[in-house]
């Protein structure tokens, strides 16, 4: 009588199928150097959602020598501008390498960039950006100009009056996305009644800052004209209330 050999589903030969299929998907995932150039790459991130965009680009906006950085969801590349006298391709790739597929954050928690109007005068790229907050704090001026003139060849003047920043640089050195990322983590949280303007070249928060300016200023001289005709106290008596309510 002749054995039938017993059939099987699963058993070795499955599973080591099923491992290479694995290992197919792993190598198919991991990002990959698509090309580089001296101070320019990119790389495609396969395992990436699209999510947390900014996250990925600051993240990598920390490695030494990175000047830009532009992540595109639809595609799923990562475009790396750096200094080839500092880093490589390679060095840069390393940290790719290790950037999490699908970050925490999902771009809800992340703050809008600023609006801003680009132009470019020759060989040099100016934008006025508005920052919120900043006729509000004069610290943020400071610290916005600081942070942008990290970046080589970056220029920046901020205007409290107007509550905006103008920036100067040339444009192969730094995109515009990165130097508003920078602003953004500097902003003032928004107060009841502030609109942010669309455009940078609003005169709303120019006439907000004068009527400011002016109610101060007026403030401050009727305390000076009661101080000179010898007045002391506040403008209002604080009997005068209780004297009317009787």
């Amino acid at each position: 009588m002749t054995e039938i050999p017993p059939i099987t589903t699963g058993g070795f030969p499955h599973q080591e199928g099923t491992q290479g299929i694995q290992m197919s998907l792993a190598v198919v995932e991991a990002p990959r150097l698509v090309h580089a150039l001296p101070g320019r790459m990119r790389a495609h991130l396969p395992a990436w959602t699209g999510r947390g965009q900014r996250t990925i680009e600051s993240r990598l906006r920390q490695v030494p020598g990175v000047r830009s950085v532009q992540a595109n969801p639809l595609t799923s590349n990562v475009l790396i501008g750096f200094d080839p006298a500092v880093t490589d391709a390679q060095t840069i790739f390393t940290v790719v390498r290790t950037l999490e597929p699908d970050p925490a954050h999902d771009g809800a928690d992340e703050p809008p960039l600023p609006p801003a109007r680009q132009e470019r005068h020759g060989n040099i790229s100016r934008a006025r950006v508005a920052v919120r907050g900043l006729e509000r704090d004069p610290r943020v001026a400071r610290l916005v100009v600081e942070r942008l003139e990290r970046w080589p060849g970056v220029h920046a003047t901020a205007n409290p009056l107007t509550g905006r920043v103008l920036v100067e640089w040339a444009p192969d050195t730094v995109a515009l996305d990165d130097l508003l990322a920078d602003v953004a983590g500097l902003e003032l949280p928004e107060v009841p009644g502030e609109e942010r303007p669309a455009d940078p070249l609003d005169p709303g928060p120019l006439v907000q800052s004068a009527t400011r300016a002016i109610g101060a200023a007026l403030g401050l001289g009727l305390l000076a004209l009661r101080r000179g005709l010898g007045f002391a106290g506040p403008p209002v008596s604080g009997a005068g209330p209780a004297e009317v309510a009787g």
